[in-house]
């Protein structure tokens, strides 16, 4: 008897068509007796975890998630394989695998631990615009180089997501700057920019970056209320 089926949905559970997951299966239960990998409407983009399931089902004793995870970016990016990675890095799945960013997660949390402290963060707000600088290059680095062209067609709108909160982390870092330097001209000046760019964000319906990116930009803003 099959003890216990775990639906590996790439689908966000059923609950959202705006989702995209670019993710693989992990803390799958050692007395699973079967699984089910359900594609997303992106067709394309659910190969990433359809193959990485594919793989876990043949030898799952020995699965590797991140060895499965690069050899299924490989498969369908190609060349673009890391730029692909960074972006797929900042998707999430709800049920099981790896969560949203977790790298820059641990980065974000490392600074607010140290800025709510009054300690000095000025290495870690400029690891962050070095972050959001990689993310923002990756779009149109995926566009020039990725040669899977139903791929790019499913992901575009989150592409295009997915730069715009690359470019309003950027005006937020700025705008923790300003405040830790008492710019209080560029502190307005960046206030006012990251606000009117989160009503825009908000205004797409794509999700991606939500979980960890989306959050930082609006506790940053939250502190600069009380500035």
């Amino acid at each position: 008897n099959v003890k216990k089926v775990v639906d590996a949905c790439l689908k966000n559970n059923n609950t959202n068509q705006n989702s995209i997951i670019l993710k693989f299966a992990t803390n799958l239960d050692d007395e699973i007796s079967g699984f089910i990998v359900n594609p997303m409407r992106f067709a394309e983009a659910s190969k990433i975890s359809t193959i990485t399931g594919a793989d876990y089902a043949w030898n799952t004793k020995n699965y590797d998630y991140n060895r499965s995870w690069d050899t299924a970016l490989e498969i369908v990016g190609g060349e673009a394989k890391d730029s692909l990675k960074e972006f797929a890095n900042h998707t999430t799945r709800l049920d099981t695998g790896r969560p949203d960013s977790p790298e820059l997660n641990s980065l974000i949390t490392s600074m607010w631990e140290k800025w709510n402290k009054g300690e000095d963060v000025s290495s870690e707000l400029n690891e962050l615009t070095s972050e959001f600088e990689k993310m923002k290059s990756t779009p149109d680095t995926l566009r020039n180089t990725l040669r899977n062209e139903k791929l790019l067609e499913q992901i575009e709108g989150h592409l295009e997501k997915f730069e715009m909160y690359a470019n309003t982390g950027l005006m937020t870092v700025e705008m923790l700057k300003d405040i830790k330097s008492d710019n209080m001209i560029g502190f307005w000046s960046n206030k006012y920019k990251g606000t009117k760019a989160l009503l825009e964000l908000d205004s797409k319906k794509e999700l991606i970056a939500n979980l960890v990116v989306d959050p930082f930009i609006r506790e940053a803003h939250e502190v600069g209320n009380k500035y």
